[in-house]
């Protein structure tokens, strides 16, 4: 593999949170942000969208409600590819998809606005877990699975003991390797085990508590993924603020797949 598809957005003024086929994968009020996405991409059409000036909160990102002026709001989003190494705002990428919205002053007000883009990309890394797993419904069986799943994260990140979240990204590792074949399944296990242990030598690393009032679990990749994230837009598995000042998450998307709840992306 050498070349790399990026999605990216471009942002003036406003905040927007990027989706590919339904997928959140970032939102953010930064100038700009690009973000290697090969593990989100499908064979064939593939839904690009961004969603601009979102909702209060995750679960509310795409409900109408809030009135702001446009004017000066720019939002752009694109899939691009890049040779492997190359800086990501190189003019000389090949751009797959790209749109732009402009706001302006007199137009409706109501946000959030979305633009959508398809795009067939052939042939990319075959097909997903994700895209055969179940149906789900957050209904309070569901949620109470949910849960419980979270907790084994939660308790293995605080412990600095990666095997257990291992146990549960077994799918996900494989298809990463696949998506990204520079590490193999076995490599990325021992890394992410190594990693977790390192941050739990830091004399600063204490595990944000779970707070259910907060938990803002959301559907998405057409109801076959579960976010897990809470109303702050931060993922509720995550470590308190850093010496940096900024925390460690642990950014995770549950699904039913091989009859199993488990980390599918």
């Amino acid at each position: 593999m050498n070349k790399m598809i990026h999605a990216e957005m471009r942002l003036s003024n406003c905040s927007a949170e990027l989706y590919i086929n339904d997928i959140p994968i970032k939102k953010s009020d930064t100038p700009f942000i690009s973000i290697p996405v090969h593990e989100y991409l499908v064979d064939g059409e593939n839904t690009v969208a961004l969603v601009i000036e979102p909702g209060r909160t995750p679960a509310q990102a795409r409900i109408i409600g809030t009135e702001k002026d446009p004017e000066g709001m720019v939002a752009t989003m694109r899939l691009a590819k890049y040779p492997v190494g190359e800086f990501t705002e190189d003019e000389s990428a090949q751009v797959l998809v790209s749109r732009t919205w402009n706001g302006k002053s007199g137009e409706d007000k109501t946000f959030p606005k979305l633009l959508i883009e398809k795009i067939d990309l052939g042939k990319n890394f075959g097909r997903w877990a994700w895209q055969d797993a179940k149906k789900l419904k957050l209904n309070d069986t569901m949620i109470k699975k949910i849960i419980e799943v979270v907790k084994i994260v939660h308790n293995a990140y605080a412990l600095g003991k990666g095997e257990p979240i291992v146990q549960l990204c077994h799918t996900f590792t494989e298809e990463v390797s696949r998506a990204y074949p520079s590490q193999s399944p076995d490599e990325s296990d021992a890394e992410f085990i190594n990693l977790l242990k390192e941050y739990r030598s830091n004399d600063d690393w204490v595990i944000e508590p779970l707070d259910s009032k907060q938990f803002d679990f959301r559907l998405c990749a057409d109801t076959r993924l579960i976010e897990i994230i809470d109303k702050n837009w931060l993922p509720t598995v995550r470590s308190k603020p850093m010496k940096d000042g900024r925390p460690i998450s642990f950014h995770m998307f549950l699904g039913i797949f091989d009859e199993k709840l488990q980390i599918l992306r």
